[in-house]
């Protein structure tokens, strides 16, 4: 019997997706994050093939909206 439950991505983000940098940098409103080569095409393939994708970092509670705002700027929703 084929398993038609959609499939999940956990995914830590600096380091992984993004250039690791400084933990005082990153929260910086200044700070641009840096993408890996090939994460929005990773992101894109798992995204078209239906599977939910979980990210997680080990940033503060505190830097979770400037850490949105990053990641929507280089293009992840």
């Amino acid at each position: 019997m084929k398993d038609t439950r959609p499939k999940t991505i956990i995914c830590d983000i600096d380091g992984t997706l993004v250039k690791h940098n400084s933990p005082l940098l990153t929260t910086s409103s200044n700070y641009k994050m840096e993408l890996l080569p090939g994460t929005m095409e990773k992101l894109d393939e798992w995204d078209i093939k239906g599977y939910n994708i979980i990210l997680l970092t080990g940033r503060r509670e505190s830097s979770r909206k400037e850490t949105e705002r990053q990641l929507a700027e280089v293009g992840i929703i």
